[in-house]
């Protein structure tokens, strides 16, 4: 598996995945194009910035099929880093968003940024609440949050550099 930066290139697969149905069902549904544009500015702004917006590709595959990040965001107040993934249908539920974020993660802790990571998970999204478990995170409670604008009601999970995902 390799990670890489996000970069301009990477646009068609932002559009790949913001706006497939399976993709984004748990994320208040598929974007128009509009949106598209919106969301590869902000992570490209973000990895000017410092955040970790890397895509993923497979062994033996010649493009990504999904992104892993972890970026600075606010939450209730304060500055926190939250970690993501998104992976083309295709691509789900095979271990490569799991071990992608694992290897994220390694390096967000090596580089000493900070000990402490969110996850905020669609309370349906059974799969990204498992994945979160697997990593070692903690489930903090529910909350309200918007992705891009949507409503969603989410599991908070945090996790410290010294949880059990090593």
């Amino acid at each position: 598996m390799h990670l890489r930066p996000y970069g301009e290139a990477d646009l068609a697969l932002t559009a790949a995945l913001e706006i497939d149905p399976v993709v984004m069902r748990h994320l208040g549904g598929a974007a128009g194009d509009d949106r598209v544009r919106v969301v590869h500015e902000k992570r490209l702004a973000g990895v000017a910035a410092g955040d970790r917006y890397r895509t993923v590709t497979p062994a033996g595959a010649v493009s990504p099929v999904g992104i892993v990040a972890i970026w600075r965001t606010r939450w209730e107040e304060e500055s926190i880093f939250e970690l993501g993934v998104m992976f083309l249908p295709a691509h789900q539920r095979l271990g490569l968003g799991l071990a992608a974020a694992r290897l994220l993660l390694e390096d967000f802790w090596t580089a000493g940024v900070s000990d402490t990571v969110h996850a905020f998970t669609a309370v349906d999204n059974v799969p990204a609440g498992q994945a979160c478990i697997r990593l070692g995170f903690q489930l903090e409670g529910d909350c309200d949050l918007d992705y891009e604008g949507r409503p969603l009601r989410c599991h908070h999970w945090l996790l410290t550099s010294g949880g059990p995902h090593r």
